[in-house]
């Protein structure tokens, strides 16, 4: 295997024509489906937190398809992230 002359922690990294698939500068993806993420909690407290916390959601979301008036559209989309 050659090498190419990117130092790093352990050495020297692989070329990149070694490895096409690897993108070092991607940023890990931390969603409940992806295999990096590891919850703090067991999975069934967190399934619940999780309907929880869609049930607090479904009441703004309707109001939010319903809603005509720009101002109250950010406003309850603001209320949505919090």
């Amino acid at each position: 295997m050659t090498t190419s002359s990117i130092p790093s922690a352990g050495g020297l990294l692989p070329s990149p024509e070694l490895l096409p698939n690897i993108r070092l500068s991607e940023a890990a993806k931390y969603t409940l489906d992806s295999p990096n993420y590891v919850p703090l909690v067991a999975p069934a407290t967190l399934k619940k937190w999780h309907v929880a916390q869609q049930s607090k959601l479904k009441p703004l979301q309707d109001e939010l398809a319903a809603a005509t008036n720009e101002t109250e559209q950010k406003k309850l989309s603001k209320q949505m992230e919090e």
